[in-house]
Formats: structure tokens, C-alpha cells, sequence
């Protein structure tokens, strides 16, 4: 996580740039930052449930 918040500094310029006046744009980055992160929750949670059926 922490290395996606500084590719989100680094590299998401929409909301920096003075031009940029489309404001579906602005933060892309941070929102596909996002979903990956809920997606990989919702994957671990996933993997416990199988692992604790899988057990019984």
C-alpha cells in the first residue's frame, strides 16, 4: 500500500496541472489505486472463508 500512495504522488499530475479543466481526470490514478486495494481485500477474505470450509 505504501508503495502505491507514492506512485499516486508521483506519478497522478491530472489534479496538479493548472490546464487540466476535466474533472472525470482528475485523480485517476488514486481511483484505480483504490479498487486494487478493495479487490485484494475482498480476495483475502475469499481465501480465509475457502481455507475454513476447506478445514471442516
Amino acid at each position: 500500500m505504501e508503495n502505491g500512495l507514492k506512485d499516486i504522488f508521483k506519478y497522478d499530475t491530472y489534479c496538479g496541472n493548472v490546464l487540466n479543466t476535466n474533472k472525470r481526470q482528475n485523480g485517476r490514478l488514486m481511483w484505480l489505486y483504490l479498487r486494487y486495494w478493495e479487490l485484494t481485500v475482498e480476495l483475502k477474505k475469499f481465501k480465509r472463508v475457502e481455507k475454513a470450509l476447506l478445514e471442516k
